[in-house]
């Protein structure tokens, strides 16, 4: 499964969020996987944040996640140039990444930053950029990184569901 939906939250909701994010408390380095080096930052999403309420409400209202329980909810940070490893988050479930960038977002197309998916049948890398209030599901079982920005901080909320 992969599914993009884009501006699910209108403007104030997106730019709530985009503040909520940006004042949490970060610890360094999560490993990707258990052979790779640790890269980012994360921070939790607790059920009283606003980010986990609005993203809640999108997750109990969509026909392909509905049922689903989530069991992690968090916020991965990568500073400018940091170069993150592919990996699989889980062997079931589904993963939902929400890209949350300022109102005045300066992001281009040279600033990269998508999330890049392995496509095993075709052997080839899809990547899908970090539109400003993006969210987008897949299967946990596909191979996957995220790419940091040229020059910004890179804030991408996600939920692992199962």
């Amino acid at each position: 499964m992969f599914k993009i939906y884009d501006n699910i939250f209108d403007e104030n909701i997106q730019e709530k969020i985009y503040k909520e994010i940006i004042d949490l408390n970060y610890l360094f380095g999560e490993k990707d996987r258990p052979d790779s080096l640790p890269t980012g930052e994360t921070s939790l999403i607790t059920e009283d944040l606003f980010t986990y309420q609005q993203i809640n409400k999108f997750i109990s209202t969509n026909e392909f996640i509905k049922n689903l329980k989530i069991y992690r909810s968090y916020v991965n940070l990568f500073l400018p140039k940091e170069d993150p490893f592919f990996h699989i988050d889980n062997k079931n479930g589904v993963t939902l990444l929400y890209y949350s960038l300022p109102n005045d977002n300066k992001w281009n197309i040279d600033e990269h930053g998508e999330t890049q998916f392995y496509i095993k049948e075709k052997d080839e890398v899809k990547g899908i950029f970090p539109k400003k209030g993006r969210l987008i599901l897949f299967s946990s079982n596909v191979l996957h990184r995220a790419t940091s920005f040229r020059t910004l901080k890179r804030y991408t909320v996600a939920f692992k569901l199962i």
